[in-house]
């Protein structure tokens, strides 16, 4: 559309708002908003209708409007009644406002899709942040084409209801897919019921507390179920299947770490590491550790233009701090990142999980040995974190904080608490785990449970979740 176009378009929807400003404004204002206007007198008589909608003025009109304009000593300095009076002209008693409001929204997008490339192009040197930046951006306005032709559709009450009791019946027999995806720690999903789909979740705690371990569990049990990736921003791959090894075949992890002819994995051990190789190729759960900078468009990049039947249904990424934005003030940046995850797993109906640091000032501010549990008010960019997260978790280990100050071991050993801070679809509350740190591992506190080392297994192993309720 070219320049005389897009203001021929502006003044036809102007004009049936002078016209008409009841019959119009509500699918006029549905589609646009003052910035979509290249002509700044346009955009001002825009904003004067929306001031006086705002403050309920019931004639909004040619008249009304150039008196409000008067008193605001604007009228002249835009042309004068001659100005406003041209928008009219010309334009019939049934015109499609809406039509013409679109011709004005898909101008301004083009107008925004065109600045994005260029600040791409016109770049000497490629800066990383930058060109996710634009590419997500241009990513955003080409969806947003899309949707000027093509709204979300919209559905009545009574359809959602009987939609949503049919699914709900289908799943009670085992016919539809699940609203949750279970964690695998039994109780943690006795208060939660799982991670819901198209929810994002946050597993916080302080630094050694173990909310890796958490998370590559949870993602190793689901991984049974439905496509999980990992992604790994502060250790590479090699050592994320050190831990997940760990973890499935109760080795001890400084075990593998340093393995050596003076230290290799007895045969007992070697056992283990075998069975665990065939069960965790079975998983469908990749790891991805990538060498730059992790952006919103890294995470774009894994949903879109996928089939569905082979999207990640699970996303995790560890962890949110050292994600990338061209934001330079962090709050901003994890303000960007996080309404982003959000809106990616409403889109396409997965889990996000991202692991978050606590806030080094709330650390630092607790006494020699005590610790009280964590809040939500400890996240690192506490607001917007709390605000777009459909779930926070928290690890905690007394334990941790006992042995680092040399106080004695205390009944706290061995145990972790999982805290749920805020769930926007359930209950909150503490749940208590078992943790084995040699293993990386969480698992439920049932008395029966022996994690100890014992005689190697038989070649037919069973998987770990028959005597580990966590993997179930």
């Amino acid at each position: 559309m070219k320049v005389h176009q897009h203001h021929e378009a502006e003044r036809a929807v102007l004009g049936a708002l002078l016209l008409d400003f009841q019959k119009h404004w509500h699918g006029v204002n549905s589609i646009l908003c003052v910035t979509d206007f290249l002509d700044p007198r346009h955009r001002h008589v825009f904003t004067t209708m929306s001031f006086m909608d705002r403050d309920h003025i019931r004639e909004i009109d040619l008249v009304s409007v150039m008196t409000r304009m008067e008193a605001d000593d604007t009228l002249e300095r835009l042309g004068g009644a001659v100005f406003l009076s041209e928008l009219v002209d010309g334009v019939w008693k049934d015109i499609n406002a809406s039509r013409y409001a679109k011709d004005v929204r898909r101008a301004a997008i083009k107008r925004q899709l065109a600045r994005d490339a260029g600040s791409i192009t016109d770049s000497d040197v490629l800066d990383p942040d930058r060109v996710g930046s634009a590419v997500s951006s241009l990513q955003g306005g080409l969806s947003d084409l899309q949707s000027i032709d093509n709204p979300a559709p919209s559905e009545s009450l009574g359809d959602a209801v009987s939609s949503y009791l049919e699914g709900m019946a289908d799943r009670v027999e085992g016919k539809g897919v699940a609203a949750f995806l279970q964690t695998g720690l039994a109780c943690l999903d006795a208060l939660i019921g799982g991670f819901r789909r198209g929810s994002m979740t946050v597993i916080a705690g302080d630094t050694s507390q173990g909310k890796t371990s958490l998370a590559m569990l949870i993602g190793r049990n689901m991984a049974e179920t439905c496509d999980v990736t990992l992604l790994s921003l502060e250790s590479p791959v090699e050592q994320a299947s050190e831990r997940f090894l760990a973890m499935e075949a109760r080795v001890n992890s400084f075990k593998l770490a340093s393995a050596s002819p003076q230290s290799a994995p007895n045969a007992w051990e070697c056992d283990r590491l075998t069975a665990a190789q065939h069960r965790l190729k079975d998983l469908a759960l990749s790891l991805q550790s990538p060498g730059g900078p992790v952006t919103m468009n890294t995470l774009s990049s894994l949903l879109a233009g996928q089939p569905a039947s082979t999207r990640p249904k699970v996303i995790i990424v560890d962890y949110l701090q050292l994600m990338s934005g061209p934001e330079p003030r962090e709050l901003e940046r994890l303000s960007t990142i996080t309404r982003g995850m959000k809106l990616l797993a409403l889109e396409h109906n997965c889990v996000i999980v991202c692991l978050s640091q606590l806030s080094r000032a709330a650390r630092e501010s607790y006494k020699k040995g005590v610790r009280p549990p964590p809040g939500v008010h400890e996240l690192r960019g506490t607001g917007t974190i709390e605000n777009d997260a459909d779930l926070v978790v928290f690890v905690h280990r007394p334990e941790w904080y006992q042995v680092k100050h040399g106080d004695p071991a205390t009944e706290d050993v061995g145990k972790a608490h999982i805290i749920v801070g805020k769930n926007r679809h359930g209950r909150t509350g503490r749940v208590l785990a078992g943790f084995r740190k040699e293993y990386c591992l969480f698992h439920d506190p049932l008395p029966e449970l022996d994690l100890d080392e014992g005689p190697a297994p038989p070649a037919e192993a069973e998987p770990l979740q028959a005597s580990l309720p966590a993997s179930s």
